[in-house]
């Protein structure tokens, strides 16, 4: 037989039997809860004590919201409907999801940065934005010169994001489209036609020489396409009004990296490689 000490909220004890109490408040606790009330709110305004002179807390509105007991078992009649037992189970696992989950900002953010000094990511404790801190994933690299939270991270891309988009040429980079390097090897095959020129006598060996001259020539060379991805960004950047809070359709459109250093200073490299600091300045 169960002792009193361990009889849920809504049941006593009488004659050597377990009755139910006070169910009409077990039921009004579920169905408030189903409502949308916090399980604060509930016990603000409970008026009886929950257990002899204690009084109720959220602790307690929970242990009432999760216990299966109300449902009924060989020793306690049932006050709760399954149905709604079941509700305010999903709402309460809604909820837990809810408030764990990530923003959808922070994710990104979180998923851009890296360490300045290491390269290593950089991760975020804390699931609100008062309690964030990120740090660098790196054990012997890890802290930075002070708490870093959300608000310090996203300002500095921000800031950033909106002198690029004051001024594009910021973001201008050198580097052609394509480039070509002859090797030794090049050199030499050079140097070969051109003697082979000089005294022309096999018109079919100078030609297979001149075909692997040209092989030679397109092995050293390179395309890259941060000219295109430079356009790309100014295309972009010219649609963009300047920023009041971060955009993460523009931050993922443009940017490659965000870097993050142990100053708690911010440098965002964009996807043509053009990396630009705080202060509006390329690095």
């Amino acid at each position: 037989m169960a002792k009193n000490r361990v009889i849920p909220f809504g049941y006593r004890m009488e004659n050597g039997k377990i009755i139910a109490d006070n169910a009409g408040v077990v039921q009004e606790i579920f169905r408030a809860y189903l409502a949308g009330e916090s399980m604060k709110q509930i016990s603000d305004r409970m008026q009886i004590p929950y257990h002899n002179d204690s009084m109720w807390n959220g602790g307690c509105v929970r242990r009432v919201l999760s216990d299966a007991t109300y449902l009924g078992t060989e020793l306690y009649p049932p006050i709760i409907e399954p149905e709604l037992f079941e509700s305010v189970q999903k709402m309460k696992r809604s909820k837990a999801t809810s408030f764990n989950k990530i923003p959808e900002d922070v994710a990104e953010v979180r998923r851009l940065s890296e360490c300045k000094e290491c390269g290593c990511p950089v991760d975020r404790d804390g699931g609100t934005v008062q309690r964030s801190r990120w740090h660098c994933r790196n054990l012997l690299c890890r802290d930075m010169l002070m708490p870093l939270r959300d608000e310090m991270i996203f300002a500095g891309v921000v800031d950033i994001l909106n002198a690029v988009i004051e001024n594009p040429n910021l973001i201008n980079s050198d580097v052609p489209e394509k480039s070509c390097s002859p090797n030794q090897e090049v050199v030499r095959q050079q140097n070969t036609v051109r003697r082979m020129m000089e005294n022309p006598t096999d018109y079919e060996h100078i030609k297979s020489e001149i075909y692997r001259l040209a092989e030679l020539k397109y092995s050293c060379c390179a395309y890259s396409d941060v000219p295109e991805k430079t356009a790309e960004l100014k295309s972009i950047l010219s649609q963009t009004e300047k920023l009041n809070t971060l955009d993460i359709g523009l931050l993922k459109s443009c940017v490659r990296r965000i870097l993050v250093s142990h100053l708690c200073t911010i440098e965002v490299e964009f996807i043509n490689g053009v990396i630009i600091d705080q202060r509006g300045e390329r690095v």
